[in-house]
């Protein structure tokens, strides 16, 4: 599959992708656990889809600055949406 089809397949599911994404969120919370506690300064997170994972590295790493990226525009405003409130 090439990166065209991939993003629009993920940015066509992006508005139901939390209700599938249950082991997703689990590992989430697992590499969180493998992160540490010591300060960062900045975070790159490749393939954010929507922002699950980004909202948990902006409650454990306050002061940093995160860039989210994704092959998926719209799971990038699925996840600024989140985000930003």
């Amino acid at each position: 599959m090439d990166k065209a089809t991939i993003a629009k397949n993920f940015s066509r599911h992006a508005h139901t992708y939390d209700m599938h994404s249950h082991v997703q969120k689990r590992m989430a919370c697992e590499l969180l656990g493998m992160t540490g506690d010591k300060p960062v300064n900045k975070i790159l997170e490749i393939g954010s889809g929507t922002g699950n994972y980004t909202l948990l590295l902006q409650e454990k790493f306050i002061n940093s600055e995160i860039k989210a990226v994704d092959i998926s525009d719209r799971m990038i405003e699925v996840a600024a949406g989140k985000i930003n409130g």
